[in-house]
């Protein structure tokens, strides 16, 4: 890679890295009340047309999943594509190679510890046949849980004042890997209970947790002198909370980033021209599918986290000759034919 090829990387690695950081510190914004929301097939075929400038091909829908907010409202959706050339594949298969992968892994960290107390052998030897086990926990993790060389994600926003991506990255979205840790974590809190994946949360760029809730209705927890029947569950600090602890934690991070400036809140004044410019790129978006050109407030109400779609009506391929709308990155639109990657 030439010099000035690594300083353009370097300075789109750093552009996404500023709208990601916009994006959270906007994304709880009281200014969103005028917000409508997303429908699904929009979402997906903005998705269909960013991830090719991210991870160049003809990438295949696969599956979706949907986040929320503290308040049960859709925030955003985890758009999954298939690599190009590859054959189709159910989300049960996977949930499967999954299953199997971890348990693979299990046996193979146990071979390390055999070999780490075997006597009879060097440490040089010891240390070269570690590394070649740790060598295979790394592929099979890269492989068949985290997805990497198969699937590859987009974050959308599911309001029309989000962005239109959040964020995009190569593999499996990290709710979708992490549902049985999470289950594990509420178990080990709570040993005489059952549990399930109830919603999956997006309450930051960086900050995605689960809600597991108990699996009889009528059942509670005493959670921090709280009874519940639900708790949030972070596998990446692993941490459980209930919801009004995470929204009294909520209000108090808004206080502090909330600067008033001449009797203003200049926070919600950026955040409202923000939003403002996002919901011009999504209404680009909605003129492609037929009965969405006009924004229609709470038109996708789900109850789980995750939720089957209809296929994206994106072809993979066109010829040249064809007319059609193109998004460009900043959501204009141009009379071109759908580029072959």
């Amino acid at each position: 890679m030439t010099n000035g090829a690594i300083c353009l990387h370097k300075r789109v690695i750093s552009s996404i890295a500023i709208l990601i950081f916009i994006a959270s510190l906007f994304l709880f914004s009281e200014s969103k009340a005028y917000a409508d929301t997303v429908p699904i097939d929009v979402a997906k075929v903005a998705a269909a047309n960013m991830l090719p400038k991210f991870y160049k091909g003809d990438w295949q829908y696969f599956e979706h999943f949907v986040y929320y907010d503290l308040e049960n409202k859709p925030v955003a959706y985890a758009i999954v594509f298939l690599k190009p050339g590859l054959q189709p594949i159910t989300l049960e298969e996977v949930e499967a190679t999954m299953t199997a992968a971890k348990k693979h892994i299990s046996s193979l960290v146990s071979s390390i510890d055999q070999i780490s107390n075997m006597g009879g052998k060097s440490g040089k030897q010891k240390n070269l046949e570690i590394a070649a086990i740790r060598k295979q926990i790394n592929s099979t993790r890269a492989n068949d849980i985290l997805g990497v060389h198969s699937f590859a994600t987009v974050v959308t926003g599911a309001m029309d004042t989000m962005p239109v991506v959040l964020k995009c990255h190569k593999g499996l979205p990290y709710v979708f890997i992490k549902k049985a840790e999470a289950i594990e974590l509420a178990k080990k809190a709570y040993p005489n209970k059952q549990w399930e994946v109830g919603r999956f949360f997006y309450l930051g760029a960086f900050d995605e947790a689960f809600e597991v809730r108990l699996s009889s209705p009528s059942d509670m927890v005493l959670h921090e002198g709280q009874t519940v029947e639900s708790i949030v569950v972070d596998t990446n600090t692993r941490h459980i909370k209930t919801r009004s602890q995470l929204r009294d934690k909520k209000e108090e991070i808004e206080l502090k980033r909330r600067v008033v400036k001449k009797g203003k809140d200049s926070l919600s004044d950026e955040a409202e021209a923000w939003e403002k410019k996002n919901k011009k790129k999504w209404d680009n978006y909605r003129r492609r599918i037929p009965g969405t050109t006009e924004p229609k407030t709470k038109v996708f109400q789900a109850d789980k986290g995750i939720e089957k779609a209809l296929p994206v009506n994106v072809p993979s391929k066109e010829p040249q000759s064809t007319k059609r709308y193109d998004l460009e990155d900043d959501g204009s639109t141009h009379d071109a034919a759908l580029p072959n990657h």
